[in-house]
């Protein structure tokens, strides 16, 4: 909340370049376009999600994301919130279904961003819930696609471990 003694142009010009900056700056921490459609009714979203206690915000601002997505699914940055999604399910363990986000991931969006963080934590979700092999093929995947990746020397040291135990 703001207290003014009194609101002139200048003031108000001010407030609207604080503003437009903090967008910038919170939609470049989110890596969003904060000035696309996609954006502002992702802020919108987040904004309402803020309220409320810090136990809750994580799952408010995932169901955000969630909304924004259905909302949006031919948005260039679909790629991107579906990936936030997975890496939500894998954050709370919920394997199985990180696994289903990351395999959507995968077949609809070739091309995203952050595949190479797609392929680490899908195998890494099939590590946990015993499916080593596909893991390890998963890794190997990242090495093969992504081999200048900074996730690429850790997916190795996996593989080759999970190599020497027969998978």
């Amino acid at each position: 909340t703001l207290l003014l003694d009194t609101l002139d142009a200048r003031t108000l010009g001010a407030l609207i370049a604080f503003y437009e900056h903090h967008t910038f700056v919170s939609g470049v921490l989110l890596g969003i376009n904060s000035f696309d459609q996609f954006g502002v009714e992702l802020g919108k979203e987040m904004a309402k999600a803020a309220g409320g206690n810090n136990g809750q915000m994580y799952e408010r601002a995932f169901q955000a994301y969630k909304a924004v997505f259905d909302q949006f699914p031919e948005s260039g940055r679909v790629g991107d919130a579906v990936a936030k999604m997975a890496s939500f399910y894998y954050q709370r363990k919920d394997y199985a279904r990180a696994v289903d986000v990351f395999e959507k991931v995968l077949s609809d969006y070739p091309d995203g961003n952050f595949l190479d963080v797609i392929l680490f934590n899908y195998g890494r979700c099939l590590y946990r819930m015993e499916r080593k092999g596909e893991a390890r093929k998963r890794f190997d995947q990242l090495i093969d696609e992504f081999p200048q990746s900074q996730l690429a020397p850790e997916a190795k040291r996996i593989a080759q471990a999970l190599a020497k135990g027969g998978f």
